[in-house]
This record gives structure tokens, C-alpha cells and sequence, in this order.
């Protein structure tokens, strides 16, 4: 009797799943910190801290000399492994 019309467009989705991703990634980053912002700035210390040691890995195996065109700096390299 009630029915209210079901028009759905493709950009009504979009913002309904854009919605949906927000709040999901909202609700995992609150699960870190009952805090919004503390719980963003250690997920944001978390990302920096493993760049950090991807980069210390990479500094210590000697492979971030890398320059354009060269994928290889040495036969103990990650990157020799796709030569």
C-alpha cells in the first residue's frame, strides 16, 4: 500500500557504497582506540614505522641505489629474482 518509488542510479550506488567503505573503515580504526584520533595517528605511526623498516631492509641489503632503467643492483637483490 506504502511503497516509496525504488529509483536507483549508478551514481546513488556509488555514494551508498562509498558510505558503506567509510563507515567500515571507520568502525576498524575505532576497534584500535576508543579515541578517533589517537586511533588514526597509531594506524598513521604503524604505516610509517614498517615504510621505515622496508626501507632500513632495503638500505642494508645495498638494493636502494636503484636508478632509472636498472632493475638489479646486485645477484642478492629481491629485484634480481625478475631478471
Amino acid at each position: 500500500m506504502f511503497r516509496a518509488p525504488n529509483t536507483k542510479t549508478h551514481t546513488r550506488t556509488l555514494f551508498a557504497m562509498t558510505e558503506v567503505t567509510y563507515h567500515s573503515i571507520v568502525r576498524n580504526l575505532r576497534s584500535g582506540h576508543r579515541n578517533a584520533v589517537v586511533g588514526l595517528a597509531l594506524t598513521t605511526l604503524q604505516s610509517l614505522v614498517m615504510v621505515g623498516v622496508f626501507l632500513l631492509m632495503f638500505t642494508l641489503w645495498g638494493c636502494a641505489r636503484h636508478r632509472l632503467g636498472v632493475i638489479s643492483c646486485c645477484s642478492s637483490c629481491p629485484a634480481s629474482f625478475f631478471t
